[in-house]
């Protein structure tokens, strides 16, 4: 559908716009548009666009149908994890770590 295509092209644009109306920081605004490039690499460590490209990716591969996805192993965001032991632990810890992260970013959603 035509639709479908045009929102494809334009929802990186149209994140990162509302992002700006809702006057979040610019490294913030900047994911939306960084999000649908698997191979973007914006930093050495591990960074927030990374997380939310190692979801998406994450989220498309448990969705039905049938998407085309590179090999998790060839991703910049998946390659920082390389050091890292992927263990429960770990994973909680993380979700820790980012509590603070989602109050903070909660709170621009308050103003």
């Amino acid at each position: 559908m035509d639709i479908d295509l045009c929102i494809n092209e334009i929802h990186g644009q149209i994140g990162s716009i509302i992002l700006e109306k809702w006057e979040f920081p610019n490294n913030l605004r900047q994911i939306p548009l960084q999000s649908s490039n698997w191979f973007t690499s914006t930093t050495e460590d591990i960074n927030l666009n990374d997380i939310v490209l190692l979801a998406k990716y994450h989220n498309i591969l448990a969705s039905p149908g049938k998407t085309e996805l590179p090999s998790l192993l060839t991703l910049p965001a998946f390659q920082k994890l390389e050091h890292q032991l992927l263990t429960p632990e770990m994973s909680l810890q993380v979700l820790h770590d980012a509590k603070q992260q989602i109050a903070q970013t909660m709170s621009f959603f308050s103003r």
